[in-house]
């Protein structure tokens, strides 16, 4: 099945570790299937420190579970579903680790035209807070190429 790549997706992660917080934006294109009881969205994610390095993303969104798929370089599992906590294999350069999430909030608006979707969660090892996350995603369908230039150009601009 051949999957268009006509949305762009703009993606905030915020992490929180001992009171510091680091933010990160990533601007992507990407594809959003609609079925009958779910979402896929899927998107390439590109390294900042390596050239030609990419990670593969599915992510599926039902009504209060995410599920984030990545596979590339590493792979990794991270099951998000609403008051509930988890075990994930989260795998890292360095090795395999086993860590707790424990999902607060999960806030769908997606429909088959975009929309956003908010997750917060925390990640634990053995039991010790590591850190509080959340991440929101606006998908928008991409009318032409000049969107993601324009948005691209716009990013910077306020990062400068």
């Amino acid at each position: 099945m051949k999957h268009e790549q006509d949305f762009l997706i703009t993606i905030v992660g915020r992490q929180t570790v001992d009171g510091s917080t680091d933010t990160v934006e990533v601007l992507t294109e990407g594809t959003l299937i609609s079925k009958d009881d779910h979402y896929l969205i899927l998107y390439r994610e590109y390294s900042d420190d390596t050239e030609g390095l990419y990670s593969d993303n599915t992510i599926k969104v039902e009504s209060d579970t995410v599920v984030i798929r990545r596979s590339g370089v590493t792979s990794t599992e991270l099951y998000l579903e609403r008051e509930k906590r988890h075990h994930c294999l989260y795998e890292t350069e360095a090795g395999c680790l086993s860590i707790g999430i424990y999902t607060k909030s999960v806030k769908n608006r997606l429909t088959p035209e975009g929309g956003t979707l908010e997750v917060s969660y925390t990640i634990d090892f053995s039991a010790d807070l590591i850190s509080e996350n959340h991440f929101s995603l606006k998908i928008e369908r991409k009318k032409n190429r000049s969107d993601i230039e324009e948005k691209a150009a716009s990013a910077d601009d306020t990062i400068n």
